[in-house]
């Protein structure tokens, strides 16, 4: 299977808990599937996860079942489009801020 990484998304950080880091790449996929509909046929919009020296981070990408050559190009680049204006418009510190005040409400 070939792969396109559309980009990452800039809410969470190495430091941050597995949970948040699922939570914001998840939304911006949900975001990305509600403005684009499905990816292609034979394709799968998902997290992957980069082996790096410092160790893993995720990204946002594309798969897909044909070559490489024969990338749905005008979907990838509408995607990558798309996820930097997400990344603009969220405000993540805020939203962390929320999550985190949410997380010690239910254990207290």
């Amino acid at each position: 299977m070939s792969w396109e990484s559309i980009g990452e998304c800039e809410g969470s950080s190495a430091s941050d808990s597995q949970e948040w880091i699922d939570y914001c790449h998840e939304a911006a996929i949900g975001y990305l599937r509600a403005m684009l509909g499905e990816p292609p046929p034979g394709c799968t919009l998902e997290v992957k996860w980069n082996d790096h020296d410092l160790g893993n981070y995720p990204t946002i990408g594309l798969w897909w079942e044909s070559p490489a050559e024969d990338a749905p190009w005008d979907y990838i680049n509408h995607a990558e489009t798309l996820l930097d204006q997400f990344n603009e418009a969220i405000d993540w510190p805020l939203l962390k801020a929320a999550a985190d005040t949410e997380d010690e409400e239910d254990e207290g």
